[in-house]
């Protein structure tokens, strides 16, 4: 199940495993392959060659409980939770998906890791959908970040990929764009002996929530569909190698091309994404919160409806979809920062008690941006026309009130680039201008324990 580089990047199947596997009590040919576009997905086939079979008794059955490579395979090879869709035929034949494909000893200490990604649109936002001219503006095309305990990241892409991304290209589905490499910030000047490890499951983990924090920049749920583990060896003349030990492939929640929104990074801004990035041990902190960890995937839920699409994609036309998600995001903004995280049990009480009018203003005062009475006034107008049967005038155009839902998406933005600790620049939410601007909030203004 070790693939080449440049096959992991096409759209078509990926063969992923073809020999000899074993489906519960049976044995036979085992197939499986990795899927891309139009959505990733693990399909599989199987043909019985030993071992009862009743046509029957297999529909009869609960699901597998394991298919995997035969018994003495060294690697081994392991499909978690497969889904039969298929039995039957005079082939013998049982086809279906599965969520993973595990080769080799994913628990096992590795140096080095490998994961690719579909549809990292931030991507072509930051580079501007030039990528020679970033990097001979950073002078490398080794792109690095640390992000914490002795861990960095290098990513790449290609421009094949950010032309694929391009909204004019209108594509749709799902195409790998997007390469991190895991590995210990200061390898080179340390031996082997000392170098930290990882399991490939560990370091799926850490990459999983560096992800989930860039689906936010994304406008779209991204994750890796493959990961590789790599371990340096020395030889019995001292030479030192790298193995591979171990691969998962997967089928993860990620959102199709045409569907991604447009997020806060600016065009151009590659050290933006850099700044970003660095977010990460903030980020990881904020989700051992129990209300942070409860309620980011429903941020994220409420954001992607909120964003304005780019030209040529599907479109978030409806201005009363978009206000009540932006209302109920700051409404739950609002909570988590005034109260869950408010140290003042006499504030925490009070800001429960707030208008929502006065809750958003409390909460941009918070995080440091004033003079926006008038906007909050009339976006909570727009958010409550959307909301209830009875009406509220409202003496502004429709094109006025789309500005006033532009710049509560900013708030959403400022918000949360704030609790990160956020330093770049981002997007100025508007219908007349495409800039990066300064962060308007005080970044002191946060809890040093965050």
């Amino acid at each position: 199940m070790f693939i080449d580089e440049e096959l992991v990047g096409r759209q078509e199947d990926i063969e992923l495993f073809n020999n000899i596997g074993c489906f519960d009590n049976l044995e036979g040919r085992l197939t499986v392959w990795l899927t891309i576009n139009q959505t990733p997905k693990l399909r599989w086939e199987f043909e019985a060659a030993k071992g009862d079979y009743s046509y029957n008794s297999l529909y009869l059955n609960p699901p597998p409980k394991s298919l995997t490579s035969w018994e003495g395979s060294n690697p081994h090879f392991i499909l978690e939770k497969p889904k039969v869709t298929f039995r039957g035929g005079r082939r013998r034949q049982i086809i279906g998906y599965a969520e993973q494909a595990l080769y080799g000893n994913v628990n096992s200490d590795a140096h080095y890791f490998e994961f690719y990604i579909p549809n990292s649109d931030f991507m072509r936002e930051a580079v501007g959908g030039d990528l020679e001219a970033i990097i001979q503006e950073l002078k490398t095309d080794h792109i690095t970040a640390e992000i914490g305990q002795g861990w960095s990241i290098e990513f790449s892409t290609n421009q094949k990929a950010l032309d694929w991304l391009t909204p004019e290209k209108q594509n749709r589905g799902s195409m790998i764009t997007w390469k991190i490499n895991l590995y210990q910030t200061n390898q080179a000047s340390i031996s082997i002996e000392n170098l930290a490890v990882k399991s490939l499951i560990d370091a799926r983990q850490l990459i999983s929530n560096l992800c989930l924090m860039l689906s936010y920049a994304n406008g779209g749920y991204i994750q890796p569909v493959y990961g590789i583990a790599r371990k340096f060896v020395k030889s019995s003349t001292s030479e030192i190698h790298m193995e591979d030990i171990a691969a998962l492939a997967e089928a993860p929640l990620i959102a199709a091309q045409e569907e991604l929104g447009q997020g806060f990074i600016r065009l151009f801004g590659i050290k933006d994404l850099l700044e970003f990035i660095k977010c990460l041990p903030s980020f990881q902190r904020m989700l051992q919160t129990n209300h942070w960890l409860e309620k980011w995937p429903l941020i994220l839920e409420w954001y992607f409806q909120a964003l304005p699409r780019l030209s040529g994609r599907r479109r978030n036309v409806l201005m009363p979809v978009v206000a009540n998600a932006l209302g109920t995001l700051l409404e739950n903004l609002a909570r988590l920062i005034l109260v869950d995280e408010e140290p003042n049990s006499t504030l925490k009480k009070e800001n429960e008690k707030l208008t929502t009018k006065l809750r958003i203003n409390a909460l941009l005062n918070r995080i440091g941006i004033l003079g926006e009475n008038q906007l909050v006034d009339d976006f909570v107008d727009i958010r409550n026309n959307s909301t209830h049967a009875r009406k509220k005038s409202i003496i502004l155009t429709e094109l006025q009130q789309w500005e006033v839902i532009y710049r509560a998406v900013q708030w959403v933005d400022e918000v949360i680039l704030w609790r990160l600790g956020y330093g770049g620049q981002y997007r100025e939410r508007s219908l007349k201008i495409n800039r990066g601007i300064e962060p308007r909030y005080d970044i002191y203004k946060r809890d040093p324990s965050w």
